[in-house]
């Protein structure tokens, strides 16, 4: 007797991913206050929404990410919701790729690197 191979529910991984993308933009949104408090000595409130500032950077990329989720999260909202070893395999790998590099958003935006090289 065969054994029926059991087909990737990728509906459910891009929902999953989506969630995590909207609970990373609120994570990214809540240090919005810290950027605020720990701004240079003399830094005026009207250069808080310059296009180079850290506020700026952070909102952006905070805003970013909620929505790349969101759209993620409606596309897919019709997956069922049993997760397999496979989707679990996936969500993972990819979750971590995907968190690296929407959480790297704020330093791309600000061009504020560290090379060690």
């Amino acid at each position: 007797m065969k054994k029926a191979k059991k087909i990737i529910n990728y509906k459910l991984i891009i929902k999953v991913l989506g969630m995590l993308m909207i609970l990373l933009g609120i994570a990214m949104l809540s240090s919005l206050p810290f950027s605020l408090y720990f701004a240079p000595e003399g830094y005026q409130k009207v250069h808080l929404f310059h296009k180079d500032s850290e506020f700026y950077a952070i909102l952006f990329s905070g805003v970013f990410t909620i929505l790349v989720g969101a759209i993620a999260t409606i596309v897919s909202r019709k997956a069922s919701k049993s997760i397999g070893k496979k989707e679990g395999y996936i969500i993972v790998s990819v979750s971590w790729v995907l968190i690296s590099l929407f959480g790297s958003l704020p330093f791309f935006y600000t061009k504020r690197f560290v090379v060690l090289a």
